[in-house]
């Protein structure tokens, strides 16, 4: 509970060990993240939506039923377990109530380090040499 927790700048994942099984078998491959949903129109506000579009992302554990505020958005907050070796998501493309209109709600993942916002994968990030931007940016 409390995670991600991070030494270094590095993940630390922990599994909790069941029965007589051998530590080859441990998948250490997931960790827990604090997810806002931004974006989010009214209807959605809710914990029964945030439960859903938490499921989009990964294995929902816990779900702020009290909405967050920000500057000048609304948002949602999901505790998601994260896959490690699969790139973060970024946005959720949401029909609402399927009346053929795609809402995107952004996410923003509470206190993770070290993620790559080209590849979107987490235990490197990407640097730009002499503290200039790159074309494109």
């Amino acid at each position: 509970m409390g995670g991600p927790w991070h030494f270094e700048r590095a993940i630390i994942i922990l599994e909790k060990h069941t029965g007589t099984g051998e530590i080859i078998e441990l998948k250490l491959n997931q960790t827990e993240s604090w997810i806002q949903i931004h974006n989010d129109p009214l209807i959605c506000l809710s914990g029964e939506v945030g439960a859903f579009l938490g499921k989009m992302v990964g294995e929902v554990r816990e779900v702020d039923v009290e909405i967050g505020k920000g500057d000048s958005d609304c948002f949602l907050c999901v505790r998601v377990g994260i896959d490690v070796f699969k790139p973060l998501k970024r946005r959720l493309k949401v029909d609402i109530l399927s009346f053929g209109t795609i809402t995107i709600m952004l996410l923003r993942y509470e206190r993770l380090q070290d993620c790559c916002f080209s590849c979107g994968r987490l235990g490197h990030t990407l640097r730009v040499s002499g503290g200039k931007r790159g074309p494109g940016y």
